[in-house]
């Protein structure tokens, strides 16, 4: 198996998110930045929204609070079976994966196609990225941190 390779770094919206936040006292905001980037909104709208349904700054995001703002801002959250992803989309040598993780991202770069957002929640259920045209949306990246569940993020057509 491949090692993670070095110098992979955040995405800039992910550092740009990380700066605004940080700078108005916030901290713990993966679910922020996670819907911001998989919904197409800035990180202050994200956050607004979250605060609504209940999130409490610097606190972490329950996972219902942001399937309600996904379908407030027009999207969909659908479950993603990690077997099923994996041995459709992986390339045939791989397909013997357990689970998806951050890293996955970088490493396979044609699971994650452009056009496509997810959600990945990852081990101990206490923090979820994003997954925006085939780049994770997280300081996680260049990291493995493993997938316990994960949702496509889809837009509704009306």
């Amino acid at each position: 198996m491949p090692a993670i390779k070095p110098g992979l770094t955040a995405p800039k919206a992910f550092l740009e998110m990380d700066k605004i936040l940080s700078a108005a006292g916030d901290n713990r905001f993966c679910g922020v930045v996670a819907v911001a980037a998989a919904c197409g909104v800035t990180a202050e709208k994200a956050a607004e929204l979250l605060a609504e349904q209940g999130r409490k700054a610097g606190k972490g995001t329950n996972v219902n609070y942001i399937r309600r703002v996904v379908h407030a801002l027009g999207y969909e959250m659908h479950e993603i079976e990690q077997g099923d992803f994996i041995d459709q989309r992986y390339p045939k040598a791989h397909q013997i994966l357990a689970s998806v993780t951050t890293h996955h991202p970088d490493r396979f770069p044609k699971a994650f196609p452009e056009g496509e957002s997810y959600f990945m929640l990852v081990s101990g259920g206490r923090h979820i990225a994003a997954v925006v045209d085939g780049k994770l949306v997280d300081w996680s990246r260049g990291t493995s941190k493993r997938c316990i569940r994960m949702w496509r993020v889809i837009k509704v057509v009306s």
